[in-house]
């Protein structure tokens, strides 16, 4: 309930007018800016909550936000030091490992990458957060093996925010992008056996099982499990558009370009303020998989200006793959350079004692 979010959030200052502090007002100003999709005014209150506080979960969050911004270099110079667990919820905040090696895989620096997330691994190995990191990176070393043994280490545990599923999607999509599609085929198939072996799939696990059968080519299952799904058309939920995306994105692949049309226009004509462009997102993939390339990137760029947070799983996505060779892509991609001008590049590896590799 984001419009329930922002009402609350607004409501709180206003009635802590005189009392709030300056970090109370720095952390609505990021909850406000983040309900909306303002990407440069949840980082900017960010950097202004940290300079008032060194706490990790503050700090987590401004290297989050410069991770968004598509500024691995300032995120892993924030992170650089902060060491996960701790005490509290906090202890369990696994997205660092994700955050940290993500922006290292963007730079390509995967042996500092790996290093990183092993660390994560190693400290917490049950975790999935890690797991996902790591088929990252081991597919991007070129180890298929390897990957597809962290597949079957995540099956055995059970889903929490990530799910053994989600892990093997990953996988799946850094296989094919780093030229071991055989592997990645493999990947999926332990998706759709975790999704069927399933006492109780979610919603979420279900829209994962149409993913896989669309890029496995089952498209006829994938119709048939996108009809049994509750009626989505009319809403404007997470998953409910990422249904409609799916309708869109099976539609173009059965070669009916109008019915694949009609649902980009629809996700073009939403005007719910808090999709922070991932409605944007679904079009640019449907047009990406239409042929038509030109409006697909220049669909994502508007994407990425109406708050869709930048993040590595962006170059592999399946449904983006069709645009990988343009330069146009690469470059909408490519990582900025350290405007939050924090430190000056270091050319050796420093190694937290969290075990995060960080490399700038």
């Amino acid at each position: 309930d984001p419009a329930g979010a922002e009402v609350l959030a607004t409501e709180s200052l206003r009635a802590g007018e005189e009392t709030a502090t300056e970090y109370e007002r720095h952390f609505a100003a990021w909850l406000l800016a983040e309900l909306r999709g303002r990407r440069a005014e949840a980082y900017t209150a960010c950097r202004d909550a940290c300079a008032i506080t060194s706490h990790p979960v503050l700090l987590l969050m401004c290297g989050r936000e410069a991770y968004r911004l598509n500024r691995p270099e300032e995120a892993l110079s924030v992170l650089e030091g902060v060491e996960p667990g701790g005490q509290g919820w906090w202890r369990r905040w696994f997205e660092i490992y994700e955050v940290v090696g993500g922006s290292l895989h963007v730079l390509g620096a995967h042996h500092a990458e790996l290093d990183a997330v092993s660390g994560g691994r190693a400290r917490f190995p049950e975790a999935l957060e890690p797991m996902r990191a790591e088929v990252r990176t081991r597919a991007a070393l070129g180890e298929p093996r390897a990957v597809l043994d962290v597949v079957d280490q995540a099956m055995t545990l059970p889903p929490k925010l990530v799910t053994p599923g989600d892990v093997a999607w990953t996988a799946a999509q850094e296989l094919d992008t780093h030229g071991h599609p055989d592997a990645g085929a493999l990947a999926r198939r332990r998706g759709l056996d975790w999704v069927a072996h399933r006492l109780e799939p979610t919603h979420a696990d279900r829209l994962l099982a149409v993913r896989l059968l669309l890029e496995v080519g089952e498209l006829e299952q994938a119709a048939t499990r996108l009809q049994e799904l509750a009626p989505f058309e009319a809403l404007e939920t997470l998953d409910a558009l990422a249904a409609l995306g799916l309708t869109g994105l099976v539609a173009a692949a059965a070669g009916d370009a109008q019915a694949a049309t009609g649902v980009i226009e629809h996700m073009e004509g939403l005007q719910n303020p808090y999709l922070s462009g991932r409605h944007l997102l679904h079009a640019a993939g449907i047009r990406a998989s239409l042929g038509d390339h030109v409006a697909a990137i220049d669909t994502l760029r508007r994407a990425l200006a109406a708050g869709f947070p930048f993040g590595v799983e962006l170059h592999a996505m399946p449904s983006l793959q069709p645009l990988a060779s343009s330069p146009e892509f690469e470059k909408l991609l490519r990582p900025r350079g350290d405007a939050g001008g924090m430190r000056e590049r270091r050319a050796a590896p420093a190694r937290p004692s969290a075990g995060l590799a960080v490399v700038r």
